[in-house]
């Protein structure tokens, strides 16, 4: 991985820093297919993650967090 971010014209340098000394984040972006009676219940869940709507249409909603594996694995397994 380090020879392929090297490849990277705005690279600068890339340096492998070992676990616990470095900080992990994930990005996820999910859409979920809703409609209006649901809606409320979608954005509560995202408020306890913390995650930003990033966008709405009548029948679905975008959703996007960053976090830990953990936190993201946990957003996607609620039902």
């Amino acid at each position: 991985m380090q020879r392929q971010l090297g490849k990277l014209v705005e690279a600068v340098w890339v340096y492998h820093m070992a676990e616990g000394i470095s900080v992990d984040r994930e990005l996820i972006l999910i859409k979920l297919r809703t409609d209006t009676s649901r809606r409320v219940e979608v954005m509560q869940i995202a408020q306890t993650f913390r995650a930003t709507v990033i966008d709405e249409s009548p029948s679905s909603v975008v959703l996007e967090t960053t976090g830990d594996s953990g936190k993201v694995n946990a957003l996607v397994e609620v039902r």
